[in-house]
């Protein structure tokens, strides 16, 4: 898809990953095609969070499950422990996850805010991999369906590891500043 739309996308950083471990990829949320951007470029398998909400729309909630994604409920505190869960059981498994810890697309480009506990499934247990996705809200900003051509560019981070000694909030504070400095 990505392509078939004729956009230059240009990726480095692709040392810092090795192919077959798990990590928990955490990437800004500019646009759309944020995902599929992601799901062409990064050398490793992942799994992703997705709204509940979309696993309702026919054929595509189906391909969804089938695919081994899974819902979060943004609404429901609850939900939010179910999703630490479900995410160290597939990280013990072996696969990655790709999270968008400021929980949203921005608005403006900009990157947002982490949403408190959003790096909280990664603490003890396999290392963050900061991802830069600059120039994808150009390509579909928040209101429209038409993809523009606009260049793009994926910058994978050094991996950072945040071990039950350390403190959280900073390193969850490590995690954003690396993604800010890549953009």
């Amino acid at each position: 898809m990505v392509a078939v739309s004729g956009i230059k996308v240009t990726v480095s950083g692709l040392e810092n990953i090795e192919k077959n471990r798990a990590y928990f990829i955490a990437a800004n949320h500019q646009g759309a095609t944020d995902i599929i951007l992601a799901l062409a470029y990064l050398p490793v398998f992942f799994r992703f969070a997705i709204k509940k909400e979309l696993f309702k729309i026919p054929i595509f909630g189906w391909y969804l499950k089938k695919a081994g994604y899974f819902s979060v409920d943004r609404k429901i505190i609850l939900s939010a422990f179910k999703l630490i869960q479900t995410i160290k059981d597939i990280t013990k498994d072996g696969d990655s996850v790709l999270v968008f810890p400021e929980g949203t697309r921005s608005v403006d480009g900009t990157l947002g805010e982490f949403k408190r506990g959003s790096l909280l499934a990664a603490k003890g247990t396999i290392p963050v991999v900061p991802v830069t996705i600059s120039g994808s809200y150009n390509l579909m900003p928040k209101g429209t369906w038409y993809i523009h051509k606009h260049p793009v560019t994926l910058t994978i981070g050094k991996p950072i590891s945040i071990s039950e000694q350390d403190d959280y909030t900073a390193k969850v504070t490590e995690v954003h500043d690396s993604i800010a400095s890549m953009l």
